[in-house]
């Protein structure tokens, strides 16, 4: 979790480097479509990546 509120400690360079410079996060996450399975034996997880989710 990152937040950027006015009492954050990024809050300030999130707010000076936005007026100069585009600033975008990039996030990634994975979904898991088989946790059922996790209990046999040998058998990996699924990981299916999703995004990036642009903010």
């Amino acid at each position: 979790e990152l937040p950027v509120t006015p009492n954050s400690r990024v809050f300030d360079l999130w707010k000076e480097q936005g007026e100069t410079i585009p600033l975008n996060m990039e996030f990634y996450f994975f979904n898991w479509t088989n946790p059922k399975e996790l209990r046999v034996p040998g058998k990996k997880p699924n990981l299916v990546e999703v995004g990036p989710y642009v903010f």
